[in-house]
């Protein structure tokens, strides 16, 4: 698959609050800054996916009909950010399924003040537990990093404050102020040991790329952006497991991407 799918056009909106709008509104928006930035139309797509975010119906339902969009590739995803919606185009594609792919996600949490302080697992475990919000799970799971590694929160800040270095650079960033180690260490817990530089931020906004062949992406405005290989990883055990917290499916899927590629 290397080098025979390719990125050509991506858009979002403002991101933090819109209020007023609705998610398939903001997917939308998204999807016709997308669609302007490939050099293309909607005429020109035959795939979408979308996901649904905690308050939407998704693409099949009801994104579609706002985008005046009935073509013969649509999947609805449902998981977290639902990055890996890049991996199901890359496969639609290659496989002959479709052969340009549009790719949109809306969330309105903020301005709808959704209530992300729910038990987690279980009502009956979790809530008995503390575990009503996912910066408990990532407390925990810190926690033990650091009996097992010796793991400090200056390694911990060097994450936030880097992240906000490249936020600074960014126009788009909610938080662009400077945040330094000091700053970093001087602000409380929220779930020692995460602070809150270490938590993410619940806003509104949407994003959408535009994903096709690299052939026909020889013929647009944009510089493509090919995909050099993917990967994915899962264990029966699910996210309980301790070993999944320490060393993350993340690190077995990246080895074996990194194999895939041919640039090591």
């Amino acid at each position: 698959m290397a080098g025979r799918i390719a990125i050509v056009g991506l858009g979002h909106t403002a991101q933090g609050e819109l209020p007023g709008l609705t998610v398939e509104e903001i997917a939308a928006d998204a999807a016709a800054a997308a669609v302007a930035d490939a050099g293309l139309g909607f005429d020109d797509l035959d795939g979408l996916i979308a996901c649904k975010s905690i308050q939407g119906n998704g693409a099949d339902t009801s994104l579609g009909p706002v985008l005046g969009l009935d073509l013969p590739y649509v999947q609805t995803l449902q998981y977290g950010s639902c990055n890996f919606s890049l991996h199901l185009a890359a496969m639609a594609i290659a496989t002959g399924m479709a052969s340009t792919i549009l790719l949109t996600y809306g969330a309105n949490a903020r301005s709808s003040r959704y209530d992300f302080a729910q038990p987690m697992y279980g009502a009956d475990v979790a809530a008995a537990a503390g575990l009503v919000h996912i910066a408990g799970r990532g407390g925990l799971a810190l926690q033990r990093h650091k009996a097992l590694y010796g793991t400090t929160d200056e390694q911990f800040g060097m994450l936030a404050v880097g992240q906000r270095q490249w936020a600074q650079r960014n126009p788009h960033a909610i938080f662009r102020d400077e945040l330094t180690m000091d700053d970093y260490l001087a602000s409380s817990y929220l779930v020692e040991p995460l602070r809150r530089a270490d938590v993410t931020m619940i806003s509104d906004g949407g994003i959408a790329l535009v994903v096709t062949t690299a052939e026909r992406a020889a013929d647009l405005p944009q510089r493509p952006v090919y995909l050099a290989g993917m990967s994915e990883f899962a264990a029966v055990s699910g996210e309980r497991s301790a070993d999944t917290l320490m060393r993350p499916w993340i690190a077995d899927a990246a080895d074996a991407l990194w194999s895939r590629t041919g640039l090591g």
